[in-house]
């Protein structure tokens, strides 16, 4: 299992899960980073203000954390920590930019996840400071991306996020796609602008914001064209922000298959974004194997079952995410075709940089096959779900893709490699050939790889009506 080089405190576009995907994770077929994000708080102790002074990328000022200056008052500063296993991410110069250390002990922990056990954290800060200006303005798609990520941990979390963040300027420019109907592109557009008409509460700019068309007269007339706002200028109070997040839930899934996949995951539950890679002990009593009956798809999907008295007993890696909902029965919903089942606590151990869940606090369940059934003519093994579960397991690392074959049981010559274009299946699946050089050696033991067959092969067994054959 790959372990952490340091912890990122994130304050800024990659809090946004699905923006963090597109640029680097699963949507790019070559995952490097984990989803794993920790909500937290920045002690005003530490120094530091998140204000629109920023110039990193674009011709914009985004925001930055910077150090407070000596007649300022405080701020606590929220934001996410993540995981980085680059060993020379954080040695790395760039022209724009740097990285500071904070010590571990100005952050304060939000959500269900504990705080790691690192020293300091690293965070970004901008060389270039300056307020926003007619020519680097602050923009609207940089604002949706930034507030849809911290709106992940809820509104409330947003509003914190729109309170501390100091210097809101009148240079805003509304550069949506479409911006007269933004609904075309942001889906969400009525809630972040409901958001930023009404916070932060004081210094508020959000009237000033301009089409570009409107925004052209700043070129024509300069800063005159500005109006002067005396509430803007008031200086403002100072939000006071503090305990954890709300409707934190209490119970937790453990998700051994395609559910791996942070993509996957994220699609079909939003609220379970973040995941610990975890090992449920042999001594549980249960087994991976092909045995879950699709009745949609077709297919053979993975599933439990009890171990038999005489059968050896074998670990099962796999994740651990919380549930979304107050209770189970959006989740029972889902996995339909399965029943649940209570894991208790001492028989799963964390193989990653983030703890368990409080275990006096949180229950664990998993899901397991209502009617089981090996795979078959009609239930066959599918390659693109295999995709799905494998490129869930590189995103832990080679070790944790091993793991997992070896300790999956019951595959047999029923397999269709049903893959887009299969026979040149680096167009629609880039890391095909990880996932075929892992399949080709694991597991070990009754590799079954030689058997995959293509569509147009496996078609043959219903042609001939040898239902059996190999």
């Amino acid at each position: 299992m790959r372990q952490p080089k340091g912890v990122l405190f994130d304050i800024s576009v990659h809090i946004n899960t699905e923006y963090r995907l597109k640029e680097f994770g699963a949507l790019t077929g070559f995952p490097v980073d984990d989803l794993l994000s920790i909500p937290v708080r920045l002690s005003a102790k530490a120094g530091y203000v998140r204000d629109w002074c920023g110039k990193f990328d674009g011709l914009q000022t985004q925001y930055t954390l910077r150090p407070t200056n000596s007649d300022e008052v405080p701020r606590k500063v929220n934001g996410a920590l993540r995981a980085v296993y680059d060993d020379g991410f954080f040695s790395r110069t760039f022209p724009l930019g740097h990285f500071e250390k904070i010590q571990m002990e100005h952050f304060e922990a939000l959500g269900w996840q504990s705080l790691p056990n690192f020293p300091f954290v690293y965070t970004p800060v901008a060389n270039l400071m300056e307020p926003a200006n007619i020519h680097y303005p602050i923009l609207q798609t940089y604002i949706d991306t930034c507030l849809k990520g911290y709106l992940e941990y809820g509104e409330e979390f947003a509003i914190e996020f729109l309170e501390t963040t100091t210097s809101w300027s009148k240079y805003w420019l509304n550069d949506r796609e479409v911006a007269r109907r933004p609904w075309i592109f942001e889906s969400k557009y009525k809630l972040l602008d409901a958001l930023l008409a009404n916070h932060p509460s004081s210094g508020n700019t959000f009237h000033h914001r301009k089409l570009e068309v409107e925004y052209a007269k700043y070129f024509l007339q300069g800063d005159s064209a500005v109006s002067e706002d005396s509430e803007e200028h008031r200086k403002p109070a100072v939000p006071e922000f503090s305990g954890k997040l709300k409707n934190q839930t209490e119970n937790f899934i453990f998700g051994y298959g395609s559910l791996i996949n942070s993509l996957s995951r994220f699609q079909t539950n939003p609220d379970s974004k973040d995941a610990i890679p975890v090992r449920l002990s042999a001594d549980f009593g249960y087994v991976r194997c092909w045995n879950f009956h699709g009745p949609t798809s077709r297919l053979t999907a993975l599933g439990l079952r009890k171990t038999e008295k005489s059968e050896v007993s074998y670990p099962i890696n796999g994740i651990i995410y919380p549930a979304g909902g107050e209770d189970m029965s959006l989740c029972d919903e889902r996995e339909e075709g399965y029943y649940r089942v209570p894991v208790s606590w001492e028989h799963v151990d964390s193989i990653s940089w983030n703890a368990l869940p409080d275990a006096g606090r949180s229950r664990l369940w998993m899901y397991v096959p209502e009617e089981p059934g090996p795979p078959d003519i009609d239930f066959p093994i599918l390659q693109t779900y295999i995709d799905v579960c494998l490129t869930g397991c590189l995103e832990f690392g080679e070790d944790f893709a091993e793991e997992f074959l070896e300790t999956t049981f019951a595959w047999n010559q029923f397999w269709i490699n049903d893959r887009v274009l299969a026979r040149r299946p680096w167009v629609h699946c880039p890391n095909y050939a990880a996932i075929d050089e892992l399949l080709v050696k694991f597991p070990r033991k009754n590799n079954v790889f030689g058997l995959r067959k293509l569509a147009v092969e496996f078609a043959a067994l219903f042609v001939e009506g040898d239902r059996d054959r190999n």
